[in-house]
């Protein structure tokens, strides 16, 4: 039987992770269409 504590631990590294993984892909999506837009405004004004 495995105890309360292991279970509480194991809920909490899942929840860890997928936080950190939502918040690399939320980095990267921002830096992929902050990448778009600021070349398009560069290009623009230049």
């Amino acid at each position: 039987v495995r105890s309360a504590v292991l279970n509480e631990i194991e809920d909490m590294l899942k929840r860890a992770i997928g936080d950190a993984r939502q918040e690399a892909q939320d980095a990267q999506t921002r830096a992929f269409f902050g990448g778009i837009t600021d070349d398009d405004i560069g290009g623009g004004t230049d």
